[in-house]
Order: C-alpha cells, then sequence, then structure tokens
C-alpha cells in the first residue's frame, strides 16, 4: 500500500470507483446484469486499488468520463476538461467548460475560446442524458 501520511494527490476518483474498488478487496465479481432474478445495473466506476497500492499512477484514462445533475444543476467530466451548467443566482445557466489542470478553482470559462472541446462534452452530456433518462429542470 501507499504511505498517504504525508502526501497529496491530485488523482481523480469518484464514488462510483468504490464498489469497484470493494468487490476487488473482497476478490469477488460484480454479478452481471442480473442477481437472483432481478435486473441490476452495470458498474460504471472502476477499482482504486491498483493505484492506492502503488501499482499505477492513474485510476481512469482521459477517456473516462462522469457525468452527474442535481436540482437543474449539471456537470461532466472528461479528463482534465468539465462542463458545468448552474442556472439561477450561482450560475450563468449557460454550459461552462473549464481545464481543471491549468484552473482547478473554475474561474476562468473556456466555451468560447474552445468551443471543439465543448461540443465534444456536450455530445457526452446527451449520451448521458439519453442512457439515464435524465430530465433536466428549468428555471
Amino acid at each position: 500500500m501507499r504511505n498517504f501520511k504525508d502526501q497529496f494527490s491530485d488523482e481523480f476518483m469518484t464514488i462510483l470507483d468504490l464498489a469497484p474498488t470493494f468487490l476487488e478487496l473482497a476478490e469477488t465479481k460484480h454479478p452481471g446484469t442480473n442477481f437472483k432474478g432481478k435486473d441490476i445495473y452495470p458498474l460504471i466506476g472502476k477499482s482504486a486499488l491498483a493505484f492506492l497500492e502503488g501499482r499505477t499512477d492513474k485510476i481512469h484514462n482521459e477517456d473516462f468520463v462522469v457525468a452527474w445533475e442535481l436540482n437543474g444543476r449539471a456537470a461532466i467530466r472528461k479528463g482534465d476538461w468539465k462542463i458545468i451548467k448552474i442556472p439561477g443566482r450561482f450560475g450563468t445557466g449557460d454550459w461552462e467548460l473549464f481545464n481543471l489542470k491549468d484552473d482547478p478553482g473554475e474561474t476562468n470559462d473556456l466555451s468560447v475560446q474552445n468551443a471543439k472541446k465543448l461540443e465534444e462534452l456536450l455530445q457526452e452530456w446527451n449520451k448521458y442524458v439519453e442512457t439515464n433518462g435524465v430530465i433536466m429542470v428549468s428555471d
């Protein structure tokens, strides 16, 4: 195991990675799409065990996409890039693009300068919406 006592890592990990990590620690596998006659969802995340043990420097590759939405707010992250949409008094209500490596505080919206990257992430968002049946609440 890594000695994290005096270390900090900015490696991206999501709650979706916990179940695969716990399953690997328990030396068992996810049952697939059905368990005891009931349909279950596939795992989305990835085990972080190799990272925690120091066998790799990354949990996810640059193509890993994670998206979420709550209370009309939405975000999607792919590698060092993230788009967010925050309505009302806390946001612009438009999709904003950030490079998390260069701007971890998400202060510099790059959506105009990097329209191609914004479009790429919006396509990922549309896949997420379709796959998960997302219905966004509007202001």
